[in-house]
């Protein structure tokens, strides 16, 4: 049995309301949500909204979650915070390109979210910054698991047709 390497500090929103499991979490107070794969968009969105605190997302910031080849964290969340927020995606391909290729070298795997204030409609910064994040994952030969929207409000999936166009 493995043991927790992981202390959750984040909110209990649950994921975008759309996304089809409405606010409540998809797994158990008895569940440990680092030994189950992200490659479930669902359970994936949830991991972020633990490992992301409000004040992160209001700050701007980028969470990370390396994965085996499972898709199972193999680590605690990376989070960076004050990320500037209107930075383009031709101004992050180089930041990003850069993270994917460090992430690239330690997990073949990982999830990504973009931090920020504001509603969980997608601006065409996050747009950008999802770009990014797929031709350098792409580039740098690191499977992208998932890529999230993480707002005080909820947490919300990049679209997956993009991912798989990548």
């Amino acid at each position: 049995m493995r043991s927790r390497r992981v202390a959750a500090w984040g909110q209990l929103h649950g994921a975008f309301p759309d996304f089809g499991h409405g606010v409540a979490m998809s797994f158990s107070h008895q569940d440990d949500p680092f030994d189950a794969p992200l490659t479930d968009p669902v359970a994936a969105a949830d991991v972020v909204d633990l490992v992301t605190d409000r004040g992160s997302r209001e700050a701007g910031c980028l969470t990370v979650l390396l994965c085996g080849e499972d898709g199972v964290p193999l680590s605690g969340p990376i989070v960076i915070d004050d990320v500037p927020l209107a930075l383009s995606g031709d101004e992050l391909a180089g930041p990003l390109g850069s993270l994917a290729a460090a992430m690239a070298h330690l997990a073949p795997a990982f999830v990504v979210a973009r931090g920020r204030p504001g509603g969980v409609r997608f601006t065409d910064l996050d747009r950008g910054w999802h770009q990014a994040l797929l031709e350098a994952s792409r580039e740098h030969g690191i499977r992208l698991l998932g890529a999230y929207l993480a707002t005080p409000e909820a947490v919300r999936p990049f679209p997956d047709w993009l991912v798989a166009a990548s």
